[in-house]
């Protein structure tokens, strides 16, 4: 045996020991090499695939929906929710998926208001529908409750009424058609109070109920546009600029060398 003999055993024997090795990692028989990789597959992100078919990948964890806003944003939110709650009841839609973003941007600041409007819009209601149901109660409206034979005499009275041709008339008929006229301009508590001077006003007690209700959901709508109109805007916030430091502004002073004597 030569001196070389136990130098090529141990070589062999090393390269056989790491083939072993290499052939058990592979076939994943290493003790805890499963329960690793598992590891490092949880712990590392997902892999980004690029090209035309590639998914985009989101960790939801990530994204954070915020619930309160402040500043700018609830200013805005705020008015963008109070036109379209605005819209919605003069469409005489129901306001459906916009009341959570009402209760968020006014629950508040104007309860009583959101309140009104909320219960209010829940049955529609638009001035084409009063003016409709103005038209169907008109005869009503014109006439006192009373007996059929106060309700005659009350009619043969008005045939024979003496009028100068340039005049106004002024009896409940003019009534009527000036309630119809301030529904058509939009002034629903000029007509609401126009009816309620005639002299049949008891007879539209529901439609002047509804009236009501049509004014104070249009107060409330204008109580929630001030009040998203009053919410502060957030000032611009001016860039800080962090000051020198005096210690390392002032250099050292030098010490001067040691002269010789």
């Amino acid at each position: 045996m030569t001196k070389r003999t136990p130098l090529v055993l141990l070589l062999l024997a090393f390269l056989g020991g790491a083939a072993l090795v290499g052939w058990l990692a592979s076939t994943n028989r290493l003790p805890g090499s499963t329960e690793q990789a598992a590891h490092i597959s949880e712990n590392q992100p997902p892999l980004v695939t690029y090209g035309k078919n590639a998914a985009p990948v989101v960790n939801a964890g990530a994204i954070a929906v915020p619930t309160v806003l402040t500043g700018d944003a609830a200013r805005i939110e705020a008015m963008v929710v109070a036109m379209a709650a605005r819209r919605a009841i003069e469409s005489g839609a129901q306001l459906g998926p916009l009341e959570p973003r009402l209760n968020a941007a006014f629950g508040r600041v104007q309860p009583d208001a959101l309140d009104t409007l909320i219960s209010g819009a829940r049955v529609p209601l638009t001035s084409g529908m009063l003016l409709a149901e103005l038209d169907d109660i008109g005869e009503p409206l014109k006439h006192r409750p009373g007996t059929a034979w106060e309700i005659a005499r009350r009619e043969a009275s008005n045939l024979f009424v003496l009028r100068q041709e340039d005049s106004v008339p002024t009896g409940p008929a003019a009534q009527l058609e000036h309630a119809r006229q301030q529904l058509v301009s939009g002034d629903v508590a000029g007509a609401a109070r126009t009816v309620e001077a005639m002299p049949g006003a008891a007879n539209g007690s529901n439609w002047l109920n509804k009236a009501r209700r049509y004014v104070a959901m249009r107060r409330a709508l204008d109580a929630l546009d001030a009040a998203a109109v009053a919410i502060p805007v957030m000032p611009p916030v001016a860039p800080v600029v962090a000051a020198p430091d005096s210690a390392a502004a002032t250099p050292a002073p030098e010490t001067p060398a040691n002269v010789a004597p």
